[in-house]
C-alpha cells in the first residue's frame, strides 16, 4: 500500500521503467522522446526477447493429457496463449506497414527512373515535393498520385494503430485492458529499455532519467559540432544493427527532442538545464528550469533558490567553455580590446550594484558580499569572454581539436567550482542569509509603519475628504501584499506543515547545492554555518531534506491527443491551470475528467484495501475470525496490517486531523490525505 499508492518507488527509480540518476551532469546531454516505440518493440520482438531469456514464448501450452488438449497455462498469471495472440496481432500490423512501404518506394522508384532521375537530397517521406520535381520534369501522372496517395493512407493507418496500441492496453476503459496482461506487456519493456541502456553505457554515455516514453543521458563530449552529430549518427547506426531496437527509429527528425549544455537532475519535477539550437549549435546561456520544491517556499525566497540553482549550472559551465576555446586556439588568450571591455563592462556592474563594491565583514569575520543577487559583473565579464573565444574559434575551425582532452578539463573545472566559484558563492549566500532575516522582519505586517505606506503612490482619489480612507486602503493592500510575499503558499500536495522560512529555504538550497558531486564536504561546512546563524543545530531532527510535494502517481495515463501514455504524478505535474495536467510529448491538457476517475477509483482501492485488511494475532499471527474476540486464544492482542495514522486525512494549514471540524482553518485550506490522495 506505502509503496504502490505513495510512488515511493518511482522515487527510488525502481517503478514502471523508471530510472532516476540525480547529479550535475556537465557535458552535452541529449533527450530523446521514443512516445510509445518501446511498447512496439516489446511485442513485435517478443518471441526474439523470449529466445533470450529462456523461451517462454516458445513452449508448448497445449498438450495432450489422457487424448484430450489441455491448455498449460497458470490461472494467477497472464494466459501465454492470449499473449501470443497480442504478439501475433502486432506483427501482423506491422508487416503490413512495412509491405506498403515498400510499395511507396517501388512506386517512386520506378516513376523517377521515367523522369529520368530526382534529386538525391528529396526525403522519403516528402511526396509533395516528389510529385513536384516529376511533374516539373514533364512526367505527370495522376493515377500514380493517386496510387501514391492511397499507399500512404493505408501505411499511416498501420502506424496509427501502432502508436495507439499502448494506451488501448493501459487504460482502464479500453476493451483490450487486462491488468495481468498489461504487467506483462511491461516486463518485456523494461527488457527492451533494459537493451537501450546497455547501448549507452556502451557508447560511454550516462543515463540521467529513463522511462518508457523519453530518456535523457549525458554524453562525453564537449562540442556540439561537429562532434555530438557524428555520435547521434553512429548511435542511430547501432541500434539499426540491433534487432529489438530497430522499430525505435531514433533517426526521425522528431526523436531527439532536447539538446543540453550540461544539466542538474534533482527529479522529473525538479531540474534545470542550459538549451543549445539545435539548428546552429549556438549555446543559450540562460537555465531553462523547472523547480517544483521552490513553489512551495514563500514568494519572497523563490526566485533566490532558482538564481543560485541556475548559477551553480551556468556559471562552471561558462568557465568550461571558455577553457575549451582557450584550448582550441592553442592557448592564445581573448583579444584585448575584448578583455578591456569585459573588464569596463565588470567596473560598470560593480558601481550600478545597490550597497556599493566594497565588501564588508560579518561578527565572525566572514567576508561579505556588496548585494543579494548574482553577480551581474562576473557574468558580464563571462560573456564578453565568451563572446571573444566563440568569434576566435569561428576563425580558426578545427584547430587543435583532437587536443581536447574531457577528462582533464573535467578535473580542472572540478578544481575551479571547489576553489574559486564555491567561495564566492558561500559569501553571497550567507550575506543573502543575513539580509534575509532582517528584511523579514523589517516587512512583516506587524514591523510595517505608517510613514513607509505613505510615500506609496496613491492611483486612487486624493482629495482632502478622501485622504483618510484612501491611506486606510493602501496599507490594508500593502498588509496583504506582506502577507502573501512572506507566507507559505497552499498547495495541494505539501507533506506535512512548513517550519520557519529561513530553515526551510535552507533545507532546499543545501540539497540543491548537493547535487554537485564534487562539493559534498563544503555544502556541509555551509550547512553547519547557515545553523549556526539561524541558531539551529546542524544535529537536530528534521535538517535532512525531505521534498515537501507529496508522490501522487496515476501510472499510464492516456493523452486523448497524441495517444501517448505515460506516469503523472498529480502534485507535482505541469499544468496549464489548476486541474489541467499537460501533456509532455504534445504539450496539450489530459482529460480532466479522466484523471478525475482515476484519482476517485484509486481512492476507492484505498478504501476497500483498509475494509477488506486481516486482523492478525501479533503472537501467533492467527486471523480473527469473530468480531466478539478481544484478544487470541493464545492471549495475543489483535492488529491490523495497514497504520490508521496512514490512511487519516490532516489539515494543510495546521496539521490536525480530520475529525476536528473546529479548525479555524478548515474552511480556507487545502485538506488532502497524507497516504493516497487529495480529498479537498
Amino acid at each position: 500500500m506505502s509503496t504502490v499508492l505513495q510512488g515511493k518507488d518511482m522515487e527510488a527509480g525502481r517503478g514502471g521503467g523508471q530510472v532516476n540518476n540525480p547529479g550535475v551532469y556537465r557535458s552535452v546531454c541529449l533527450e530523446v522522446n521514443m512516445r510509445t516505440k518501446v511498447c512496439v518493440c516489446a511485442l513485435q520482438h517478443a518471441r526474439y526477447i523470449s529466445d533470450l531469456e529462456g523461451g517462454e514464448l516458445s513452449k508448448k501450452m497445449i498438450r495432450r493429457v489422457d487424448g484430450l488438449g489441455k491448455n498449460m497455462d497458470h490461472t494467477s498469471e497472464v494466459s501465454l496463449t492470449s499473449f501470443e495472440s497480442l504478439v501475433n496481432m502486432v506483427q501482423d500490423i506491422a508487416q503490413v506497414r512495412d509491405a506498403k512501404i515498400a510499395e511507396v518506394n517501388t512506386l517512386k522508384h520506378r516513376w523517377a527512373v521515367q523522369a529520368g532521375g530526382v534529386r538525391a537530397d528529396i526525403s522519403a517521406d516528402d511526396d509533395a515535393e516528389f510529385i513536384a520535381v516529376v511533374e516539373a520534369a514533364g512526367h505527370a501522372d495522376v493515377s500514380l498520385v493517386a496510387k501514391l496517395e492511397e499507399l500512404r493512407a493505408e501505411q499511416d493507418a498501420q502506424t496509427s494503430l501502432l502508436d495507439s496500441l499502448y494506451s488501448w492496453l493501459a487504460s482502464p476503459t479500453s476493451l483490450m485492458y487486462d491488468t495481468a496482461l498489461l504487467r506483462k506487456v511491461h516486463q518485456y519493456m523494461d527488457k527492451v529499455l533494459h537493451l537501450f541502456i546497455m547501448q549507452l553505457n556502451k557508447c560511454d554515455c550516462t543515463v540521467i532519467h529513463a522511462s518508457y516514453s523519453r530518456i535523457l543521458f549525458a554524453t562525453t563530449k564537449m562540442r556540439v559540432i561537429p562532434d555530438v552529430q557524428h555520435f547521434w549518427e553512429s548511435l542511430c547506426n547501432q541500434m539499426r544493427s540491433q534487432k529489438v531496437l530497430q522499430p525505435l527509429a531514433l533517426h526521425d527528425a522528431n526523436c531527439m527532442s532536447e539538446l543540453y549544455y550540461a544539466v542538474m537532475w534533482l527529479d522529473p519535477a525538479n531540474w534545470a538545464g542550459i538549451p543549445i539550437d539545435a539548428e546552429t549549435g549556438e549555446v543559450i546561456w540562460k537555465a531553462k528550469s523547472s523547480w517544483k520544491i521552490a513553489d512551495f517556499l514563500p514568494p519572497a525566497v523563490r526566485p533566490s533558490l532558482i538564481l543560485y540553482a541556475g548559477e551553480l549550472l551556468v556559471g562552471p559551465q561558462r568557465e568550461l567553455h571558455k577553457r575549451i576555446c582557450k584550448l582550441m586556439l592553442g592557448g592564445v588568450e581573448a583579444a584585448p580590446e575584448d578583455a578591456a571591455a569585459a573588464a569596463a563592462a565588470a567596473a560598470d556592474a560593480a558601481n550600478e550594484m545597490p550597497c556599493g563594491g566594497n565588501a564588508e565583514l560579518d561578527d565572525d569575520g566572514e567576508p561579505r558580499d556588496a548585494g543579494m543577487d548574482v553577480d551581474a559583473g562576473a557574468e558580464a565579464a563571462a560573456g564578453a569572454g565568451e563572446a571573444g573565444g566563440e568569434a576566435a574559434a569561428e576563425a580558426t575551425p578545427e584547430v587543435a581539436a583532437a587536443a581536447l582532452k574531457s577528462a582533464e578539463l573535467i578535473e580542472e573545472l572540478r578544481d575551479y567550482i571547489k576553489d574559486d566559484f564555491f567561495l564566492d558563492l558561500r559569501r553571497r549566500i550567507l550575506y543573502y542569509i543575513d539580509e534575509l532575516q532582517v528584511q523579514q522582519q523589517r516587512e512583516l505586517p506587524s514591523g510595517v509603519s505608517s510613514d513607509t505606506l505613505a510615500d506609496l503612490p496613491d492611483s486612487e482619489g486624493s482629495g482632502d475628504e478622501d485622504g483618510p480612507a484612501a491611506a486606510a486602503r493602501k496599507v490594508d493592500r500593502m498588509r496583504r501584499h506582506l502577507e502573501q510575499k512572506w507566507s507559505f503558499p497552499a498547495l495541494p500536495g505539501r507533506r506535512s506543515p512548513p517550519g520557519a522560512l529561513d530553515f526551510e529555504f535552507m533545507r532546499a538550497l543545501v540539497q540543491v547545492l548537493q547535487l554537485e558531486e564534487c562539493l559534498q564536504d563544503q555544502v556541509v561546512s555551509l550547512r553547519e554555518r547557515i545553523c549556526k546563524k539561524l541558531h539551529v543545530s546542524s544535529f537536530a531532527a528534521g535538517i535532512g531534506f525531505e521534498n515537501p510535494c507529496f508522490p501522487l502517481i496515476l501510472r499510464d495515463v492516456a493523452c486523448p491527443w497524441c495517444c501517448s501514455s505515460s506516469h503523472l504524478d498529480v502534485c507535482s505535474h505541469p499544468t496549464s491551470k489548476p486541474g489541467h495536467w499537460i501533456c509532455l510529448h504534445c504539450k496539450r491538457p489530459y482529460d480532466k475528467d479522466a484523471v478525475q476517475a482515476r484519482l476517485v477509483d484509486l481512492l476507492e482501492t484505498v478504501v476497500q484495501a483498509w475494509q477488506s485488511q486481516e486482523i492478525t494475532c501479533r503472537k501467533c499471527k492467527g486471523m480473527k475470525k469473530s468480531l466478539l474476540l478481544g484478544s487470541c486464544d493464545c492471549f495475543g492482542l489483535f492488529q491490523a496490517r495497514f497504520k490508521r495514522r496512514t490512511s487519516r486525512c490532516y489539515c494543510g494549514s495546521c496539521g490536525r486531523s480530520l475529525h476536528h471540524t473546529s479548525c479555524s482553518g478548515w474552511e480556507k485550506c487545502l485538506t488532502f490525505t497524507r497516504s493516497f490522495s487529495e480529498v479537498r
